[in-house]
C-alpha cells in the first residue's frame, strides 16, 4: 500500500471540505461555480470524490477525513 503525501489545498478549499464533512455529513452539493472550483481542488488531491450520478454532488474520502484530522491536530 502506498501512502500519498497530504498536499495543502488553501483556505477556501479547506472550508468547503469541512462543510462537506460537517454540514453534509460526508456528502454535499456544490451550489456555485466557486464551490465547484474548491471541490475540484479537493478532488485533485483525493480528498473528495464526485458522485457518479450527479456531478454537483461531492463525497468526502478517507484521505479527506485524514487531512482534516491532521489540520485539527496542528491547531
Amino acid at each position: 500500500m502506498t501512502t500519498r503525501t497530504m498536499e495543502p489545498i488553501g483556505g477556501a478549499a479547506i472550508a468547503f471540505l469541512r462543510r462537506v464533512s460537517i454540514e453534509g455529513e460526508g456528502s454535499l452539493y456544490a451550489e456555485s461555480r466557486a464551490e465547484e472550483q474548491r471541490a475540484g481542488t479537493c478532488v485533485k488531491r483525493g480528498y473528495l470524490k464526485r458522485d457518479q450520478m450527479d456531478a454537483a454532488l461531492f463525497h468526502i474520502t478517507g484521505e479527506g477525513r485524514a487531512y482534516l484530522a491532521k489540520l485539527a491536530r496542528a491547531h
